[in-house]
């Protein structure tokens, strides 16, 4: 499919943003998603906000893969971050043809293993620094949890398994989301929840801007604290 307009704006996005970023915050930032980075940097007053509304995730990820091989966005693997090129600055002023092939589910299933690499990376370089063998213990775990979710395997089974409370595993699957990488744990949730439970709470987080100290505080008597640190996560996962 032709993709010319859709890069020549992301590159506009990079040259407004002007310090290189990641992948995830390069999306919600052209797609005018709720981010809370972005609102605290001020930057959903910029002009490329919300540039790409309504486009899929994974079609502009192709783009951005396909813009990095072509030399027109340069990826930095050691930060996981992404700027423009002369040669893409040229583009975004005279876009040409930029033609792309594009599967949405297999697209999908690629960009969830990028995520997974660049996880793998940045604990790689985490354990190069430091030869603590109760963080590599935890980088571990953290990749099991990734796997295990893939394989919907229930989170409290892997936490036992694991010889783990809960907490902790929860404490990983917020570390996972605010890293920017996508998980789907609807199938766990909707073992423990109704439909109208799982949308009462995103609701809530929605319209308090995720904090679990007014959840508590709001539905204490309804809900544990692990279950309301569960459907949090589940409110920051449909931020991504």
């Amino acid at each position: 499919m032709e993709a010319k307009d859709s890069l020549s704006k992301i590159i506009e996005a990079l040259v407004e943003l002007e310090v290189p970023v990641q992948k995830n915050y390069l999306i919600d930032f052209v797609c005018g998603k709720d981010n809370e980075e972005i609102d605290e940097k001020g930057q959903t007053d910029l002009e490329c906000f919300g540039i790409l509304q309504g486009e899929d995730d994974a079609l502009l990820i192709t783009i951005i893969k396909e813009a990095v091989k072509k030399d027109l966005i340069i990826y930095d693997s050691d930060n996981h971050t992404y700027t423009f090129t002369p040669a893409g600055k040229k583009f975004m002023k005279k876009p040409k043809s930029f033609i792309v092939t594009y599967d949405d589910d297999e697209e999908e299933e690629d960009a969830n293993m990028d995520d997974i690499k660049e996880l793998m990376q940045e604990i790689d370089a985490d354990v190069s620094k430091k030869s603590s063998s109760g963080m590599t213990k935890k980088s571990s775990m953290k990749i099991q949890l990734i796997h295990a979710i893939d394989h919907k395997k229930a989170l409290d089974d892997f936490a036992e398994s694991q010889g783990q409370d809960f907490d902790v595993i929860l404490d990983e699957l917020e570390s996972i989301v605010q890293s920017g990488m996508h998980i789907d744990i609807d199938y766990f949730l909707e073992e423990l929840f109704t439909d109208d439970n799982i949308e009462e709470l995103v609701d809530f987080y929605k319209e308090n801007k995720g904090s679990l100290d007014k959840a508590i505080r709001e539905f204490e008597d309804a809900y544990s604290n692990e279950e309301l640190r569960l459907l949090r996560i589940k409110y920051l996962t449909l931020k991504k």
